[in-house]
């Protein structure tokens, strides 16, 4: 039928122009080469793009080329030998025509060439996928396997052809991602991996046959992050079922024996801590769908209902006001507490025992959401009384009956109120070893919370919780890439605080992370940064002078970095860290103003004068709400960054007189911690001494006699050599200023037990030689006590 209307077209035409019998088959034939050349045409322009398109639409362009291929190239005489050739081109369009169409339709159902060999496992899921509707898509039924093999193969070789032709600007791309990697490989490969599974991510998603995914999985499984592998099973498990919400179990059947499904089951089994909520309901819900075996659903639905009991356990510490209530929780529900509960658990049992006032400020802005938990708490609190009132057992009965709350049918708990009782209770040795227990999988967030209550916990004892604080130092060296400026420099605090020797790892990573996030450090982070790189400078480093060099933020930072490395940090981190803290000045207290002097003595950072000055006059201004600690130590560490013209301002003349005026308060029994918390300690007034002389400032006579009558008017004798040698070099400085005969032999006493004691070094030595004659010592008794030849 096609045959004569092409010819009953061709005669027509040939009417109207007036042509031969030879036209009217030049006329039908030149239909057949527009189509053929049409489809030729395309084949070659399309050699670079996916296949999946390559024969959509090609009917109906085909039945419209021929009009196209007549206006370009019109119709002419042609030889017998002419048409034969046409024929047989005609036959070999036809021929990658329905090529094409059978690749479409293996490109729709994104199906790939079979595994030589048959028998194996994916070919029993192919055969179990492949339903009608996909059988109607294909155009070449009729074809057998080898056939479509060998479409499989030129279609492999036209994209290799293809990728040859970008082979000289994909190797520069290469060449120049290999230098990259040579340079930043572990950064690199991190960014490689998150991008990998990124890629993962949306090609699951566009999935929706169970044979593509197992595909995906047997590829790619080791790349597999823990969300990647719930969202495998859970679209599998979608795409199983009917709309009506039934499984198709026979394919379900072929899909469970298969390897690669065991394979992508263990993938979710072995990370199944590391699910959030959407992830485990997906588990959950795939496995129930998908009928596995009980051990597997029971395990599932376990851990939602664990997850649903943790949040609600969580908001109970978050609220809780008293120990006693943490730790009774810890004893009920301790199954339940996962990583967050613990920290969170932990956070808590420090503030309340560390911070006597946490609980009453917290009692009238928080609620408990139930109220058997408020009755109970409200209970034990009562009955114990913080002015040591007690209940009689009657009355406590009568005021449960009248709330309505049994304690002995609910089980009431003991209470904890001081931090010698909970340091003793078993049940807060449970919640250690839980914590130690779920280290490896805490975030920075939580972290951050444990390293901070064991500082609170154990500032006196940290070897009781040496085998934490290693887990904490490793588990942060692999997440401080994800730690904000609070996070890091809290764990920073704690370890140094508890004078743990921090590993390399960890150092780099967080100065890494310092420098990543400088400008988002807030006040008492970089307080507390800088203070714990102070710490570790001293307690590893040999104190003042940690760094090689002298640090000033102003210079140039192109410096070798490896000249300047010590447990103190190095150029760059305690660069950043005063740059920020200079930015943020205006926020710093009193107490942050101190840390941030002491730190940058310690390290020998140098500070801008101005700088300097206003950190200053904010400790002068506020030196009363200093302690005798923050007060020396601001003092000192002027003398160590400062200069003579910071001896000259009023404020420098103002934080000595503070230190005199503490050092004059006497010891007494009466509000002992306080008494305690603000006098001056020897060392101290022996640091504010040397400060005087290092920046040429004269105090006057009367705050000299004070901070002497501390050093060595007491009763004990119990100076280090170093604060020994400040105090008598400090003196030796000051104009009609020196030692009385009485100080000075309690002075040579005390040198010649150090001394015995091989404690005095040789700068110490040096220091008491240059100050011998100005604090009015014997130099020959002294190189006589020294053992040293004057």
């Amino acid at each position: 039928m096609s045959f004569a209307t092409t010819f009953t077209s061709s005669r027509c035409s040939l009417s109207l122009s007036g042509g031969s019998s030879m036209n009217i088959l030049s006329s039908s034939f030149s239909s057949h080469r527009g189509e053929r050349g049409w489809v030729s045409h395309q084949k070659n322009t399309t050699t670079t793009k996916s296949t999946h398109g390559r024969g959509k639409n090609l009917t109906a362009a085909a039945s419209c080329a021929s009009s196209n291929h007549r206006h370009h190239h019109p119709t002419t005489t042609r030889g017998k030998n002419y048409f034969q050739k046409k024929r047989t081109t005609l036959n070999e369009t036809h021929a990658t025509v329905n090529g094409l169409n059978a690749i479409r339709g293996a490109k729709n159902t994104h199906s790939r060439r079979r595994p030589r060999g048959g028998g194996s496992s994916a070919t029993i899921v192919g055969k179990s996928f492949s339903s009608s509707q996909r059988e109607e898509r294909r155009t070449t039924n009729d074809e057998d396997e080898d056939e479509d093999e060998e479409m499989f193969a030129e279609e492999t070789e036209e994209e290799e052809n293809d990728n040859v032709l970008m082979e000289a600007p994909t190797s520069r791309r290469q060449h120049r991602a290999s230098e990259k990697e040579n340079q930043k490989p572990n950064n690199n490969n991190k960014m490689l991996t998150k991008m990998n599974q990124s890629d993962i991510t949306s090609q699951l998603s566009r999935l929706d046959d169970a044979k593509s995914i197992l595909e995906v999985v047997e590829e790619k499984s080791e790349q597999f992050s823990p969300n990647n592998s719930v969202q495998a099973l859970h679209r599998i498990a979608v795409s199983l079922t009917t709309r009506a919400g039934r499984l198709r179990r026979k394919e379900a059947k072929f899909v469970l024996a298969d390897a690669r499904f065991s394979v992508l089951l263990d993938c979710v089994e072995t990370h199944a801590n590391k699910l959030d909520k959407l992830g485990l309901e997906r588990r959950k819900w795939s496995y129930a769908k998908l009928a596995l075996p009980s051990e597997y659903r029971m395990r599932a639905a376990l851990s939602v209902r664990l997850l649903d009991r943790a949040k609600d356990l969580q908001g109970d510490l978050m609220d809780a006001t008293d120990a006693g209530f943490i730790l009774n929780r810890v004893e009920e529900q301790y199954d339940v507490f996962n990583k967050v509960n613990a920290s969170t658990a932990l956070h808590r049992l420090a503030r309340v025992i560390t911070q006597p006032n946490f609980g009453s400020n917290n009692n009238n802005s928080k609620k408990r959401a139930a109220k058997s938990r408020t009755v109970k708490s409200t209970t034990v609190v009562n009955t114990l009384g913080v002015s040591g009132a007690t209940t009689t057992a009657s009355e406590r009965k009568e005021e449960d009956e009248e709330e309505g709350n049994n304690s002995d049918e609910e089980g009431g708990y003991r209470p904890v109120s001081t931090k010698k009782e909970l340091l003793v209770d078993p049940r807060f040795q449970a919640l250690l070893e839980m914590c130690e227990t779920k280290i490896p999988e805490m975030s920075p967030l939580g972290l951050s919370n444990v390293s901070w209550a064991l500082a609170r916990l154990f500032p006196d004892d940290p070897t009781r919780v040496k085998s934490l604080l290693s887990a904490i130092s490793k588990r942060s060296a692999l997440q401080m890439k994800y730690a904000d400026a609070k996070c890091l420099s809290t764990i920073l605090w704690a370890l140094a605080a508890l004078g743990f020797e921090p590993r390399s790892r960890l150092l780099a990573s967080a100065q890494r992370r310092a420098c990543e996030i400088e400008e988002e450090f807030r006040a008492p982070d970089v307080a507390n940064a800088l203070w714990a790189y102070a710490k570790w400078a001293r307690l590893f480093s040999g104190g003042v002078g940690a760094l090689k060099e002298s640090v000033d933020y102003s210079e140039d930072e192109s410096v070798d970095e490896g000249s300047s490395k010590s447990y103190g940090g190095d150029r760059a981190v305690i660069t950043s860290l005063l740059r920020q803290s200079e930015a943020v000045m205006e926020t710093f207290s009193a107490y942050q103003c101190a840390n941030i002097c002491w730190s940058s003595a310690t390290l020998n950072a140098k500070l801008p004068e101005t700088y300097l000055e206003n950190l200053l006059e904010r400790i002068a201004k506020e030196s009363d709400s200093l302690d005798g600690v923050a007060l020396t130590h601001a003092a000192w560490a002027v003398g160590v960054v400062g200069s003579p013209v910071h001896g000259e301002s009023d404020a420098f003349q103002t934080l000595i007189s503070a230190c005199a005026d503490r050092a004059a308060i006497e010891k007494t029994t009466e509000n002992k911690d306080e008494n305690r918390r603000r006098r001056v300690s020897k060392a101290g007034c022996a640091g504010a001494l040397w400060a005087c002389g290092r920046i040429c400032f004269e105090p006057s006579p009367e705050d000299c006699e004070k901070l002497m009558v501390r050093l060595f008017d007491g009763e004990s004798n119990n100076l280090d050599a170093q604060a020994l040698a400040y105090a008598v070099w400090g003196i030796s400085t000051i104009e009609d200023v020196e030692l009385d005969e009485r100080r000075r032999e309690r002075v040579m006493a005390r040198l010649k037990e150090l001394v015995e004691k091989e404690n005095v070094g040789p700068t110490h030595a040096a220091a008491f030689r240059a100050a011998a004659v100005g604090a009015g010592l014997d130099a020959s008794a002294l190189a006589e006590t020294l053992k040293v030849p004057a």
